[in-house]
C-alpha cells in the first residue's frame, strides 16, 4: 500500500469533503443538489478505485439502487451518504493496515480505471 497511500489518503479526505458539503446542501433543504455532488463524486472514485473489488462492487451496487430507485432525492441521498461513509471506512483501514505494514492485498489500489459490470 505504501506506493498507493498518497492515493487512498487523496480519496479519503476527498470523500469527507464531498460528504461534508453533501450534509449542508441537504440539511439547507436541497437534497437534489446533495445526491448530484455524491453521485459524481462516487462515478469519479469508482474510476480511480483499481484493486478494491469489493469496494468497487459497493459504491457501483449504491450508485445503481439509486439510480433505479422511486424514492425521493432525499432517500437518495442519505443512501449515497452512507455509500461514503462505508468508502472512506475501507479506505482508513487500508491506511492504518499500511502504517503497520500489513494492508490486505492493497497493493494493486488504483490499477485500473475499469468499472465494474
Amino acid at each position: 500500500m505504501s506506493d498507493h497511500a498518497p492515493l487512498a489518503r487523496l480519496l479519503c479526505d476527498s470523500l469527507k469533503t464531498v460528504n461534508n458539503r453533501g450534509a449542508a446542501l441537504y440539511n439547507d433543504g436541497r437534497p437534489a443538489e446533495a445526491l448530484r455532488l455524491y453521485q459524481g463524486a462516487l462515478f469519479v472514485v469508482l474510476r480511480l478505485l483499481g484493486g478494491l473489488p469489493d469496494l468497487k462492487r459497493a459504491i457501483a451496487d449504491g450508485l445503481q439502487e439509486v439510480e433505479q430507485s422511486a424514492a425521493s432525492d432525499s432517500l437518495k441521498a442519505y443512501r449515497l451518504h452512507e455509500v461514503i461513509d462505508h468508502a472512506r471506512d475501507v479506505l482508513k483501514t487500508l491506511l492504518e493496515g499500511s502504517s503497520r505494514g500489513d494492508g490486505p492485498g492493497d497493493a494493486s489500489l488504483g490499477e485500473t480505471t475499469n468499472p465494474p459490470g
